[in-house]
């Protein structure tokens, strides 16, 4: 039987301390729930993972040092967390076959020592990566804003080049110093890159990407189109002039039911 076994999928059995697999031909698998201790038996079959963590935080830097020994073959790679206390480690190990690389970070607000730049941990680890996609849902940002920050005052990391990666998404883009610098880093250290897309709105809130207006129970509130401007300014300031006239850049912001709600607000208030 272990010898059919393609997928295995473990879904919120948070009693379970222990995952272990031997299936020789696992090609996909999928864990939602609290991490405890993962083996599959150093499977090289296994292709697609998911980790799915909105209970549990930091998973983003427990997948960099320890999904390799899991599955050190994995070429699409889903991690999705509640929060981000510690950075994401620099270490030399690598995801040699690592195409496709999904990073959700899902909460009310992310630490604000929580350092994006250093999920570039994960592209300089992955040479074949070929698609990455961020996506940031949060009510609020406690980041250090880029805006009044003067350009110079951007960091420089050590120049790795990303060969393969072709197609980058930010859902949820705001103006976090950190984030933006990770975006710069993209753009000049990637000489692939065919599409960047900046998404400002605050995902999955607002749908202008889907049916191009948002459904009346879900328009952005009034500080997430705040935060959705600050994000277009940066991306005007620090992000446009830096894009290759190769690269397509998409740059998606609220739609106009939310701006219409927040003038509507914005009125209120002032009478």
């Amino acid at each position: 039987m272990l010898q059919r076994l393609h997928f295995l999928e473990v879904a919120y059995c948070d009693r379970l301390q222990v995952v272990e697999s031997n299936a020789p031909n696992l090609t996909t698998f999928y864990f939602a729930g609290l991490v405890g201790q993962i083996s599959l038996g150093g499977s090289l079959q296994v292709k697609t993972l998911y980790m799915i963590c909105f209970r549990q935080t930091n998973i983003v830097c427990y997948a960099r040092q320890n999904l390799l020994s899991i599955a050190p073959n994995v070429e699409t790679l889903t991690i999705s967390s509640l929060s981000e206390m510690v950075n994401t480690p620099m270490l030399s190990s690598k995801f040699l076959h690592l195409k496709v690389l999904q990073i959700s970070l899902v909460g009310m607000a992310f630490s604000g020592a929580y350092d994006y730049l250093s999920l570039i941990s994960f592209l300089d680890a992955s040479p074949c990566l070929e698609n990455f996609v961020l996506a940031i849902s949060q009510h609020r940002m406690q980041h250090a804003s880029i805006l009044g920050e003067p350009s110079h005052d951007l960091r420089q990391t050590p120049q790795q080049r990303h060969d393969k990666l072709k197609s980058v998404t930010i859902t949820g883009f705001c103006s976090a110093k950190s984030l933006v610098e990770l975006t710069c880093h993209i753009l000049e250290n990637t000489t692939s890159l065919d599409c960047l897309t900046l998404d400002t709105t605050c995902h999955p809130s607002c749908s202008v990407t889907k049916l191009g207006k948002c459904h009346p129970l879900i328009l952005m509130d009034g500080d997430s189109l705040v935060e959705a401007r600050k994000a277009l300014l940066a991306i005007r300031k620090y992000i446009v002039g830096k894009v290759p006239s190769m690269v397509k850049l998409n740059i998606l912001e609220p739609c106009s039911r939310c701006h219409a709600v927040e003038s509507l607000v914005s009125t209120a208030d002032s009478s």
